[in-house]
């Protein structure tokens, strides 16, 4: 059996509130295995706290291939901001880093269509990031991964496009800070972006590979 985390993701309410949510892929050659996973995690300074339950559903979460049957369990963890999360999984194996990520619930973009034959539409789309207060960050970016056409040439080349973030307020145990960037839907539907913050001592934390679809309404 094989076992691997999938869109994991974290966010943050006003109050400061935090939710890890996502999925553990189980890779066996099982037709039926358990319905319930149980989910051990530790805290931001590694405390063991009570697990969750993971649960798949038999319709919708389970798939075939050569290599065996997955089965998706999906899982919910809630924890004060102050708290955080460092691992999690069935026996704690998958390190989360939670000092920056993503606020998909505080992000948002225009309208967008990406069927074939319609003229190309612009997006403009609000990214919001959050990161710890007592990482004391000096900078914050968003470095856009934008894969744009090019006059004879067949593939696409990836414009890069670094946007410093602005501090807009706060949640909890961390500082929100936004950027914007606009283009048009058929980029905007593959492109990617990392978050990177910096503090006086020079260290770094990021998020790496965000895709922008998750906030582009159909």
């Amino acid at each position: 059996m094989v076992l691997k985390p999938i869109n994991t993701s974290i966010d943050i309410d006003l109050n400061g509130n935090m939710k890890i949510t996502g999925a553990v892929r189980l890779l066996t050659p099982l037709t039926s295995p358990t319905t319930k996973m149980p989910i051990l995690w530790t805290t931001r300074s590694g405390k063991p706290m009570f697990p969750v339950q993971a649960t798949y559903n038999p319709i919708t979460d389970v798939g075939g291939g050569i290599y065996g049957n997955s089965f998706f369990y999906r899982y919910s963890i809630s924890t004060p901001s102050t708290t955080g999360i460092s691992s999690f999984g069935p026996a704690n194996q998958f390190r989360v880093q939670d000092s920056i990520f993503w606020v998909q619930s505080m992000s948002s973009s225009t309208a967008f269509n990406i069927r074939l034959g319609n003229p190309r539409l612009p997006v403009t789309a609000n990214v919001t990031a959050a990161v710890l207060t007592s990482f004391a960050p000096t900078s914050v970016t968003a470095l856009f991964s934008l894969p744009n056409f090019r006059p004879g040439t067949i593939n696409r080349v990836v414009d890069q496009q670094s946007i410093t973030m602005q501090k807009v307020g706060q949640a909890g145990a961390y500082t929100l800070y936004q950027s914007m960037v606009s283009t048009i839907d058929i980029v905007a539907f593959q492109a990617s972006f990392d978050l990177v913050a910096t503090n006086a001592q020079g260290q770094t934390v990021e998020s790496i590979f965000n895709k922008l679809i998750r906030i582009l309404p159909a």
